[in-house]
């Protein structure tokens, strides 16, 4: 398996299949942020833990995203 998967309900992008285009980011840890956050992605099964799961940059618009090589 390995490599990372958006946890958002219904997307399917993960960095093996995405390569390149797509960014993966981890929650936050600011926890007014992080909340926001969870509750965007409106998961509530057992498996959903935030502290080892991503959401790719295909559900922000690129103007909230600050990018660093």
């Amino acid at each position: 398996m390995g490599g990372k998967h958006c946890c958002v309900v219904g997307c399917t992008n993960s960095s093996k299949k995405t390569g390149q285009g797509i960014n993966y980011f981890g929650f936050p840890k600011d926890a007014e942020w992080r909340s926001t956050l969870i509750a965007a992605v409106n998961r509530s099964d057992w498996r959903f833990n935030p502290d080892s799961m991503h959401i790719c940059s295909a559900h922000f618009e690129p103007s909230c995203l600050l990018l660093h090589d």
